[in-house]
Formats: structure tokens, sequence, C-alpha cells
């Protein structure tokens, strides 16, 4: 029975051998729709099943030859959707698809300025390593990159989709990145080498480019680790051989609006949140609004050691700690509320504005640079103090227009960082009151948590 052709096959008139034909069955169904080879009649034995031979899975090899016979049939391709060569491969269709399953939206502000912050390095590195795919995106791929958009979930994964068939896999890949059409998918703890896979294959036609990918990760990883912009320009040109681009290049960059609606989500019956908007107005150090910052007890150039003068604003309804207890406020809950994101976004680029014009004024324009200025870096400083590398200092920005309010969030990235830099690593807490800024410094905040004169504190969900 397995060395004869004697099957009927769904698609024509021939006989055929019965492992080359699929049984009708949900599993190979809802992969391959209606247009797969199953033998008919149907098979209702399962005896006679195992027997004969059937398919009842369908794997790479067998999408490629179906493929195969589609095309030669021409009932599911035009003309124009796919090419053949003299030796009958397939170029320039893309017929299996993954499509993104998500669930729950996230705040996407930081990846969103990961990636704006990294295009114009990519365009720099395929304008010099791949001129005509340059060439080529500015002709037919500009339009999808200018409405681009990053959309940040909780969980992701993604299901195979036949496309122009219809048929889609039930079983879902767990990921963390995903490039569908104009969307960037990816989750909030995806590192940013498999983001920056993902973004190139924006570039090179659905597929992902390594050395572009490491590229963008290296130089990720010198701004992370504190490398001046002199010495990461050196090794852009010298080590990569990068080129600036020509002035009549316009540089590339994500369009204002920062992530998708929920639509699909909800008609998949997934769980989500309001997307975020981009912040609608963005401060720079030229702005006529200025802030009057006053300096709280503690100096920024002066190491903080034991003359920490720290104030801890109780919360009225507490009766205040018992005697013998911590100096600080013992509570049982931290009413964070609800943020309103974009409103927090603003309150951020107001204090760093601040603390800006600050340091400025203590150590000159000169020595002072602030890093999210023009664009939000997502790197684990605001500011950077020194005009030499050896003597670099990274200031982390916390603002707050609530005088009570006596705590701040810092990320895991932010606490690693301030690790790692020790006694260069700062926090500057900045009270936005009208037109006056209050600033206070805490230099080294891993030692002062140490010391006790800081508390670092875990949130539990709800």
């Amino acid at each position: 029975m397995h060395d004869i052709r004697w099957a009927v096959s769904s698609l024509d008139t021939e006989l055929h051998y019965p492992k080359d034909l699929f049984h009708d069955c949900d599993a190979v169904r809802s992969i391959l729709g209606a247009s797969a080879p199953y033998v008919i009649p149907k098979v209702k034995s399962e005896k006679l099943l195992r027997d004969i031979g059937l398919k009842t899975e369908v794997t790479i090899s067998d999408i490629l030859d179906i493929l195969n016979v589609w095309i030669s049939s021409g009932t599911l391709f035009k003309a124009r959707d796919v090419f053949v060569n003299g030796d009958h491969d397939l170029h320039g269709v893309e017929v299996v698809t993954r499509e993104a399953i998500y669930y729950g939206l996230v705040d996407g502000s930081f990846k969103y300025s990961l990636v704006n912050w990294a295009l114009p390095y990519a365009q720099r590195y395929i304008f010099s390593v791949h001129p005509d795919k340059y060439h080529n995106f500015k002709q037919f791929g500009f339009d999808t990159m200018n409405r681009l958009q990053i959309v940040v979930v909780e969980k992701l994964f993604y299901r195979n989709v036949i496309k122009n068939n219809g048929g889609a896999s039930k079983k879902l890949f767990k990921c963390s990145c995903l490039l569908q059409g104009n969307v960037l998918y990816t989750t909030g703890d995806s590192d940013s080498h498999a983001l920056y896979m993902e973004l190139s294959c924006l570039f090179f036609d659905g597929n992902s480019e390594l050395h572009l990918a490491n590229f963008l990760h290296m130089i990720t990883t010198m701004v992370e680790s504190g490398s001046a912009e002199e010495r990461m320009e050196f090794f852009v040109l010298n080590s990569q051989k990068v080129l600036k681009l020509p002035a009549e290049e316009s540089i590339w960059s994500l369009p204002s609006s920062l992530m998708e609606n929920d639509e699909y989500a909800r008609a998949n019956c997934f769980k989500t949140q309001a997307a975020v908007a981009h912040p609608s107005r963005m401060l720079n150090s030229d702005d006529d609004e200025d802030f009057d910052t006053k300096t709280n007890a503690i100096d920024a150039t002066l190491p903080i050691g034991n003359e920490l003068a720290m104030n801890i604003v109780l919360d009225p309804s507490d009766k205040g700690p018992e005697v013998g207890a911590s100096k600080f406020n013992i509570r049982d809950r931290l009413n964070i509320g609800t943020p309103n994101v974009v409103q927090a976004l603003q309150t951020g680029k107001d204090g760093e504005l601040a603390a800006f014009k600050h340091f400025t004024r203590l150590f000159g324009k000169r020595a002072v640079k602030w890093v999210n200025e023009i664009n939000e870096t997502g790197l684990p400083f605001d500011i950077v103090i020194g005009e030499k590398e050896s003597e670099t200092e990274y200031i982390e920005v916390k603002a707050t227009k609530s005088a009570r309010k006596d705590w701040f969030h810092i990320t895991v990235r932010e606490w690693q960082f301030a690790v790692e830099k020790g006694e260069t690593f700062s926090v500057a807490h900045v009270i936005l009151s009208g037109s006056d800024a209050k600033v206070t410094v805490y230099k080294n905040p891993v030692k002062l948590c140490q010391q006790g004169k800081l508390q670092l504190v875990v949130m539990m969900p709800r």
C-alpha cells in the first residue's frame, strides 16, 4: 500500500502515494487551509490512517512542496506576486508570515527613545556598508519608516499565517520582538540586541542583518558604559569604517506618534491598557521659561559622606516612629496613584532642564552636557559633568511637583549603573514649584543606602 500510487488527492485527478497526501484534520487545515492535497474520501478509521501513512502534521518541507504546487497551478497567486527564475526557485514572495499576538500595552517611551536614538547610526551604517540597499530603501521603503510605530507590550507571541490563503496556525510562539508591517512590537524587558535584530528587517527586505544589529549594540554598550562622544565617534569612523552622512541627507527619525492603538488586541480578546501619547511640549535649554534653582544643603561639587543633610517629609496621617525606630517614615503602603504618563514625561523634562541650568551655573556650560536635550536617549543618566573622560560624573535627575513626595522611582538599569559608577554617579532630586526649582544632590546613592541614609524599596504588585 505504501509503494503504489493509488490514493486520490483533492487538488487533482491523478493517483498519489499515500505518504504524499494529508489527512483532513484541524492540525493541517489550521496551517494550510482548504487548498492542501487532502486524500479523498476522508479516512475515518484511525488504524487505517496509521497503516497507510497519511500526513497529519505540516513541516517546513511540506510547505515548500505545496507552495510549488500552488505556483504551478496558478490558482492562488497572481503573476505580480511571485518571480520564478530559470531554476524555479522562489524569490520576492512571503508565503508564511508571522502575526503578532500580544497581551497588555505598557509605556513605550524608553523603547521609542532607544530606537529613535539608534536610527541615525543605522542610517550611517547602511549608507556606508550597503549603498545599494540605502538607495533602494530611500526610493521604496522610506514611507514605511515614516509610519513606523513602536508598540511595547507585557507579553508577545506570534503565530504562522499563510498569506493569500487565510490559513493560520493555532500554536503560539513566544518572542521578545517582532516587526509586522510598519509596527515594531517589543516587550518591556527585551534587550537592545534583539530589538536591533528585528529593526534591521525593516531595511533588508524582512531579513534580519546580524552585522547591523551588532554595530548598534556595540555603540549602545559604549554609551551605557559612559564613553565620551569623541571616543565613540572615533570607534565608528576608524574601527567600523562607518562614514558620516553627506550634508544633503536627511537624518532618519521616528514619527511623533509613540504607540499604536490596541484595536487588534481588543478584537482578539486580549487585555489592554490605554495607549500613551508622546509629550506635546518639549522644553530645551534655550526656552524663555527659566527656573530659579535653589540647592538644598548638599553642594554638588563635594562628596556627601557623613555630611548628608536630607529632609524626609512625613505623612501627617502617620503617628510617627516609636522610640528607637529608624529615622525613616515606616508605612504599610506607598500611595503612588495612577500616573498621567504624558504629565510625568513633561515633569521629568522640566526637571532635567532645571538641573541642567543649575549645574551649568556651577561648572560652566562647556563642562555640562544634557544628553536628553534634543531627544530622549533612554540612558541611565541625564546629565554629564566634566570636560575630560577621566573626570566625568553622571547625574540622573528625578523630578516632582510635590514638596511632600519623599520617594522617587529608579529603574534596575539605573541602579546597575549607579553600582558600576560609584562615586561618579549622583541623583539630582528636583522639586518644581512654579518658576522655582529646589535641587538636592545625592552622591553615590548605593553607598548612602548601605549607610542607611537612603532606603531602597521593592514594590510588590497588588
